[in-house]
């Protein structure tokens, strides 16, 4: 029962996942870019997460937590930035999917860097994550409804749609990559994700807020209340998709419990994104879906 229970919150993190997407998209759609939308999300995910960390004293909380956050928020700004450039190039789905593919580098860390030896299935599923990623590059069809630019010709639109979904893939990953190290580094008999996760996350929130108010006042950009339902749509994704996915771990692997909810989430986004944003599910779409949820699979099973 509890096993059940463990992988229907990771679905549920997945699905909360997605609606950051679809806030996005449907924000882009009136004009609305996704810094004013995720900022309502995280003056919600700092409340949150303060609150879980009651009882913690900052003074004992070690400097590295605190760089990896404000590493993390610097990351997630840059993601923000990118997000309605690649959306301006190509549709919803393959942006997911490399945003949804941030756990490839920090495989290679583990990796190289860690001393933590992937495995003959994680190194497939690395190549799967790249090869998503290119053939993402060729699924630039326009999506209807929006102002895109238009279609520049052959293999500069090819490498330019790329390098954007490259970028957006790295820049997220900063998040994942300062969880990943907490759970390696031991302190006091524990790991730092163990005694710090919720620090670690309200640090990464509070960056991200800091960087989007920087950049909101100095491009000149007033609050509207139009944002406010879309920011509550991602607060509702974003911080419950954590402490879904925060929940999940302590019921089922942590690598089963993330493979359920990143292939929940590419699942969602792409039927959400063909049912209700018109996009077209050609044999790129297929391809590109396939190849993403074989690498979401192959990367989070071959840790077990």
């Amino acid at each position: 029962m509890h096993v059940l229970f463990g992988f229907g919150a990771a679905a549920l993190s997945g699905i909360g996942f997605a609606l950051i997407g679809v806030a996005y998209r449907i924000g882009q759609a009136r004009g609305i870019t996704p810094i004013s939308i995720l900022m309502i999300a995280c003056i919600g995910g700092v409340g949150y997460f303060s609150r879980q960390s009651n009882g913690v004293s900052l003074q004992s909380v070690p400097w590295v937590v605190w760089v990896l956050a404000i590493a993390a928020g610097i990351g997630q700004v840059l993601t923000v930035l990118l997000v309605p450039v690649a959306l301006r190039y190509g549709p919803l789905t393959p942006l997911w999917c490399a945003v949804s593919l941030s756990f490839i580098p920090v495989t290679l860390l583990a990796h190289f860097l860690w001393g933590e030896g992937a495995s003959a299935m994680q190194w497939l599923g690395v190549l799967m994550g790249a090869a998503c990623v290119v053939i993402s590059a060729f699924a630039q069809h326009p999506t209807p409804g929006l102002r895109q630019n238009p279609a520049r010709p052959g293999a500069r639109a090819i490498l330019l749609y790329a390098g954007l979904l490259a970028l957006v893939l790295v820049s997220n990953s900063l998040l994942t990559i300062g969880m990943k190290y907490l759970g390696l580094a031991h302190w006091q008999g524990r790991t730092l994700g163990a005694a710090f996760s919720n620090i670690f996350l309200v640090g990464s929130y509070a960056a991200l807020l800091l960087g989007m108010l920087l950049h909101q006042a100095v491009m000149r950009v007033t609050f509207s209340w139009r944002v406010l339902p879309l920011g509550l749509l991602a607060m509702l994704g974003s911080v419950g998709g954590l402490a879904l996915l925060s929940h999940c771990s302590a019921l089922v692997p942590a690598a089963l419990a993330f493979t359920a909810s990143g292939i929940v989430s590419l699942l969602a986004i792409a039927l959400i994104a063909v049912f209700a944003f018109r996009e077209r599910a050609n044999v790129v779409w297929y391809a590109m879906m396939g190849t993403g949820v074989a690498a979401v699979v192959l990367v989070n099973i071959g840790k077990v």
